[in-house]
Parts: structure tokens; C-alpha cells; sequence
């Protein structure tokens, strides 16, 4: 199996500071007979040279750019390099990328936040994000023993996928539930996400499971829609999928309708569970939101929607967990709390 691995990683001097970051781990797979590395340095590829500025992902909104620690803009760098990096990576057949922990250009799980203070936030680097989009799994250093332990063959078959896929949505729900009955909606804890066990959904879980991110997005770059997600949607009320319609004045747009507020508490319980299960221990308290921000600008959600929704969100976010459920706990759930006239709990 061909392993596309950080070259700095391997030893390769070729980080921003001119040095390498030996991994015994990376290194290891070399010594490997059933495992081909491929060293990939996606800095490099884009034309920065070594040693160069230290440079972090900023963001603005939905709009981000990589700049280096001078204030230069090197974006389209990082771009070219990414582009460079998945080219080598399909031409040469690889099944996974080891990348560079942390970094604006690896980074799986955390990257740091663009302020060059040392602080890290939830989310991709450049080369891996486009690497994940195009269903090719990511992990950094720290998860080579788990994922590429001795003699390990990247699951593909049906009993292997098929466990994986059961254990992650199995950790979810049990997460979301938790998050439920916190703030008093015990029906809905255990019923959620019940159609995942069908064999419409479990078969594209299974079939198309990446571990770092929803197997629904690898089945839509595969075949431009996904049926899984168009059965799920269909049936689990707190999606806000469910409550869209066609607008009712002649011109054909699809809009969102008002969601119930047990419904909304219940969409907020599934996406912070949701950014738990996939991002592990780069989960902080404002992934969610980050989360959300990032896709906003496509949701068809009812604006009632999205105010209750950002509202709970930027509550976890400013004043942590065990406060924003207090909140919704005893100011929305226990106290019925509907918006606008034509508000339902």
C-alpha cells in the first residue's frame, strides 16, 4: 500500500525554519514491506523556498487566506502546492497521507488561527483539506499507530468498513443522546438518528467510510448526490433539510420553513457531537460554531432558525459547555420557548 508522508516528517530539512521533524513513526513505515512511502512537502511544491517566513491561515468570514509572518499574501503558494500534492498523491496510487500535525498546510485536525500568538483553532491546512475533499483519508503522527499499527491493510472490506462505520455512528448517537437528555428532551436522545441502522444508510456508511469526516460527502463526489443523506433527511426532523419547501408565491424557490424549537436544540446537540466524534482532541468549545460559519452562506434555513441556532452556538462558544446547557436547559427547553407567531416547541 503507497502512504503519501510529510517529507519533514522523514527527516527531509525542508520546514519553513530549514529543519526537519523527525518522526520514529513516519520513519518506521520505510522499514516496511507492505507499506511504499512517497515523501510529499506541499510548501515546497507550491515554489516557497527553505528557510522562508513562518505563515498562518486567516480567516475573514467565509473568505480565507494564508499569510506569511511579514504580511505577505502567499496564498496561491499553498494553493499550487496543494494542487502539486494531490497530482502526486493520485499519480502515484496513494490510500492515505500521513501530514504534518498543525500545520497551514497539513494540519488534519488543529491549525494555528492566524494572530502568529501560538493559539490553534479546529480545522484543515490547505493540502489536507483538498486531500479530504477529494476522499483520500488524512491523519498526522499521532494517529499513525492506530491507523498503519503492524501489518495494517487500509479497510476496504465489507466487515471492516462495516465495523468502523457502526462504531462512529454508534459513538454519535450515544453522544448526542447524552447531549439531549442534559437539556431535557429524553424522547428525542433516544430516537435520534435511528434511520442511520437502515440498510440504505448503513450500506453508504459502510461502503464510502473515511473516519475523519461524513461518509455522505465522499458518495456525492462519487456520484453527484447521495442517497443515504436523501433518505436521513427525510426522516430526522432535526435537520433543517426537513423544513424546506417550495416558496408559496409562484416563483419556485426553495426556502426554509420555521423549525420547532425541540427540533432546533436537537440539530444544535447533533453538530456539536457531530464536531466532537470527527475532530477528537482538536475539538474546543467554538468548533461547532466555526463549523457552521464556514457553510452558512448555503444553509435554506428559516431566519427564526438561525438566530435560536447561532444563539445557542456562540452560548457554547463564549460561556463553555456545562453554562450553555444550563441555558437551554432551563431558558428554551424547560421553558417552552417558541420564536415568532408562528413558533412551535
Amino acid at each position: 500500500m503507497k502512504v503519501a508522508v510529510s517529507a519533514c516528517l522523514l527527516g527531509e530539512p525542508c520546514r519553513y525554519d530549514g529543519t526537519a521533524k523527525p518522526c520514529e513513526a513516519a520513519r518506521a513505515l520505510l522499514n516496511r514491506p507492505d507499506v511504499e512511502v512517497v515523501p510529499v512537502c506541499p510548501e515546497v511544491a507550491g515554489g516557497l523556498p527553505t528557510p522562508r517566513e513562518p505563515s498562518e491561515i486567516t480567516h475573514a468570514g467565509a473568505c480565507w487566506r494564508v499569510t506569511a509572518r511579514d504580511g505577505a499574501d502567499v496564498t496561491q503558494a499553498f494553493v499550487r502546492g496543494a494542487e502539486a500534492t494531490l497530482e502526486t498523491v493520485r499519480r502515484e496510487g496513494c490510500r492515505m497521507a500521513v501530514l504534518k500535525a498543525k500545520s497551514p498546510s497539513c494540519g488534519s485536525r488543529q491549525v494555528y488561527d492566524g494572530t502568529f500568538t501560538g493559539t490553534l483553532r479546529s480545522g484543515y491546512g490547505v493540502t489536507a483539506k483538498l486531500l479530504a475533499d477529494h476522499n483520500i483519508p488524512v491523519i498526522d503522527e499521532t494517529e499513525i499507530a492506530f491507523h498503519l499499527g503492524d501489518a495494517y491493510e487500509l479497510p476496504r472490506s465489507t466487515f471492516r468498513m462495516a465495523r468502523r462505520h457502526l462504531k462512529t455512528i454508534n459513538a454519535h448517537k450515544i453522544m448526542v443522546m447524552r447531549h439531549c437528555f442534559r437539556v431535557g428532551l429524553y424522547k428525542q436522545g433516544l430516537l435520534h438518528d435511528l434511520s442511520k441502522y437502515t440498510p440504505t444508510e448503513f450500506r453508504t456508511g459502510m461502503r464510502y467510510f473515511q473516519g475523519t469526516r461524513s461518509p455522505n460527502t465522499a458518495e456525492r463526489e462519487e456520484r453527484g448526490f447521495c442517497e443515504a443523506w436523501l433518505h436521513h433527511k427525510g426522516r430526522n426532523r432535526h435537520h433543517y433539510e426537513y423544513w424546506t419547501d417550495v416558496r408559496g408565491r409562484g416563483d419556485g424557490r426553495i426556502v426554509g420553513a420555521p423549525m420547532p424549537t425541540r427540533y432546533v436544540v436537537e440539530m444544535f446537540c447533533d453538530r456539536v457531537a457531530a464536531c466532537k466524534v470527527y475532530q477528537g482532541a482538536a475539538y474546543t468549545d467554538t468548533s461547532a460554531l466555526e463549523y457552521y460559519e464556514q457553510g452558512k452562506s448555503r444553509y435554506i434555513m428559516h431566519p427564526q432558525t438561525a438566530e435560536l441556532l447561532e444563539y445557542m452556538l456562540h452560548l457554547l462558544a463564549e460561556r463553555g459547555e456545562a453554562e450553555a446547557f444550563r441555558v437551554i436547559r432551563e431558558d428554551i427547553v424547560r421553558a417552552r420557548y417558541t420564536a415568532g407567531a408562528q413558533g412551535r416547541f
